[in-house]
């Protein structure tokens, strides 16, 4: 009996826990992909996952501290290159649809720098990023609950390839968090390793 009651307050727990909702923060620059979920006062990084020793620990509490006494005024990321986060996007699409109605989007953030060695291109690019922003905003808008979003496109002849930045705030309960997730992080770790197809002129 007893072992019933206990069984029984630890699914209640699970069942409630579950049911609360949590932030996912992600974000895309130079330094490739971030991910950190949020939970109240807490953060715990989903991506990229690295084992660190006590000592990296401590000395990467001394850094970010370090860090947080110079730079008093946020600074402005840098973009990172187009094509790489391109590699990612079936992955991110698929963990989008199974969010459908459920998804809280709390910020949206993208910055496209079109740019390449062929100025034309480079002009088409930013037209077609220009204007698929408003296909991705009826999207978003059609599926999700959105709260802020900044969506710009810019070109620069001098660049030698795309840019681009992203910045996304999410929030949804812990369960849809750990289901999607999982598969998310799974998937863009297949996506990683292979290898990009490269086309070769006869």
């Amino acid at each position: 009996m007893t072992f019933l009651i206990v069984l029984g307050c630890i699914l209640a727990f699970l069942a409630i826990l579950s049911l609360l909702r949590i932030g996912v923060s992600a974000e895309y620059a130079d330094t490739g992909i971030k991910a950190k979920a949020h939970v109240g006062p807490f953060s715990l990084t989903l991506y990229p996952v690295k084992k660190k020793t006590e000592k990296e620990k401590k000395k990467k509490r001394q850094e970010d501290k370090e860090k947080k006494k110079r730079q008093k005024a946020e600074e402005k990321p840098k973009p990172g290159v187009f094509e790489e986060l391109k590699a990612q996007l079936p992955a991110i699409k698929t963990a989008f649809s199974r969010l459908k109605r459920k998804l809280l989007i709390k910020e949206l953030t993208i910055y496209y720098l079109a740019g390449g060695e062929d100025p034309a291109q480079a002009a088409l690019s930013f037209g077609g990023v220009s204007a698929g922003y408003g296909i991705i905003t009826a999207f978003l808008e059609n599926n999700f609950r959105i709260k802020k979003r900044d969506l710009r496109a810019n070109v620069d002849f001098n660049a030698e390839k795309p840019y681009i930045y992203v910045k996304l705030k999410l929030s949804l309960a812990v369960w849809e968090a750990v289901y999607v997730g999982f598969n998310l992080l799974m998937s863009m770790a297949k996506a990683k390793k292979v290898p990009a197809k490269s086309t070769v002129g006869v």
